[in-house]
């Protein structure tokens, strides 16, 4: 007979446990549950489904901490865990290094430092509105193919390296409600291929690099919230009206933002 290796329960607003039973499907490698009304603790048994490479948690009323034993999967390469209401410390993550894809989102009552992520391979990191503290860290820099890279609503602190230059694939960049200092690095200009850039309440100063005008793909640019100097740079208005511009700050000129 045939092996198991997918299931999925589509939303249906389910209610009840995550059955204990799924992980005698030991051949299975995709788990999505996204999008139900299950509640309850993750069974400890779902951390020995070692050959799952995607497991999807999101958008459900699952409590509880999520076990440092989710380091067993080191195959997963999709994990999302977002709007739930987990609570104590973040694991760190560093065991999985296939992830391709994270989204751990509105989750408040998480706790710890950011997540010491390893994986080269990630494409997609969305981290937000949980309780982080600390740094941000550096490995996110070295992660060239990523494309997507949202970071809200959390105190994490620190600087915008110049390392973010090296992210020459990234096509959507958020960083907004973080406590983020120092000023915006010349090396943003790097990233040709966004087409959106949102860096909105952080607590950087100083100019608005010229270098963000060779952002010829953009969209969509959003500033607000920061404090700049000066005057927007003309290299920046010279976007629109093909991009969306936004940067609503008084102390900042600017004769081109909506």
């Amino acid at each position: 007979h045939k092996l198991l290796l997918s299931t999925g329960i589509p939303p249906q607003r389910l209610q009840g446990q995550i059955p204990t039973e799924l992980a005698l499907l030991t051949s299975l490698t995709s788990l999505d549950i996204d999008g139900n009304d299950l509640s309850g603790e993750i069974p400890i048994e779902l951390w020995s489904m070692r050959q799952l490479k995607t497991l999807k948690l999101g958008s459900n009323a699952l409590t509880g901490k999520i076990s440092n034993d989710i380091s067993n999967l080191v195959e997963l390469e999709e994990l999302l865990i977002g709007r739930n209401f987990f609570s104590g410390k973040m694991p760190q993550l560093n065991e999985l290094h296939n992830l391709k894809k994270l989204t751990v989102r509105e989750n408040y009552n998480i706790i710890g430092s950011f997540p010491n992520l390893t994986a080269q391979d990630m494409v997609s990191l969305e981290i937000g509105q949980i309780n982080l503290d600390g740094t941000i860290s550096t490995n996110i820099w070295n992660m060239t193919k990523m494309t997507s890279l949202y970071l809200l609503c959390t105190p994490i602190s620190g600087t915008i390296p110049a390392e973010v230059g090296q992210l020459t694939n990234l096509e959507t960049l958020r960083l907004f409600g973080l406590n983020l200092d120092g000023t915006l690095p010349t090396e943003i200009g790097s990233l040709t291929k966004l087409s959106e850039l949102q860096l909105r309440s952080l607590n950087l100063n100083g100019n608005i690099p010229s270098e963000l005008g060779m952002l010829s793909n953009l969209k969509r640019l959003w500033l607000d919230g920061v404090a700049w100097d000066g005057t927007m740079p003309e290299e920046v208005c010279s976007l629109s009206p093909s991009v969306h511009i936004s940067a609503n700050m008084e102390e900042l000129r600017c004769k081109c933002c909506r």
